[in-house]
């Protein structure tokens, strides 16, 4: 089948998914389309009807869309961390508060980087990031404070 072809008939299905990752964030939308938009005729020329996984052609597409959106959203979350680490510096130029944190976040995961930035830099709650990763609001919760909770260890050892 002709990737473009698919694509416009399908079109409704990758605009969603790409909604669906971007939360409502209109410039994180733009990034995700950017990056996966691409991808679409190399996603569909993949597909063969005797794949592995027996996904439709739709359902194998749409899930591939929604693999490469997360990836992208991830990249998306860490080029705006240097920004956050350069604002926690106190007004007076207080270096010594900005090397700490720097060396805080970047001593997590990529996975608790993301959970605390989105809930406590883009204000997520946790049932939006819950809806977001496929999770309940409760295990949402979890991860965040987890994650803060190795942040707050990593801050004792930089003391």
């Amino acid at each position: 089948m002709n990737a473009w072809r698919w694509y416009e008939d399908n079109a409704a299905l990758v605009t969603l998914t790409l909604a669906r990752v971007a939360r409502g964030d209109p410039e994180l939308y733009d990034v995700l389309w950017e990056d996966v938009i691409v991808r679409v005729p190399v996603i569909v020329g993949h597909w063969r009807p005797d794949h592995p996984s027996g996904a439709s052609l739709t359902t194998y597409v749409v899930a591939q869309v929604r693999r490469y959106a997360y990836k992208a959203r991830r990249k998306y979350f860490d080029r705006r961390l240097g920004p956050v680490v350069e604002d926690v510096a106190c007004d007076d130029g207080n270096r010594e508060d900005r090397d700490e944190v720097q060396y805080i976040l970047e001593g997590l995961s990529p996975d608790d980087r993301e959970m605390l930035v989105t809930h406590y830099m883009h204000g997520v709650t946790f049932e939006e990031m819950g809806w977001g990763l496929n999770v309940s609001k409760r295990t949402a919760f979890t991860r965040v404070h987890a994650a803060l909770r190795r942040a707050k260890e990593r801050a004792r050892d930089a003391r």
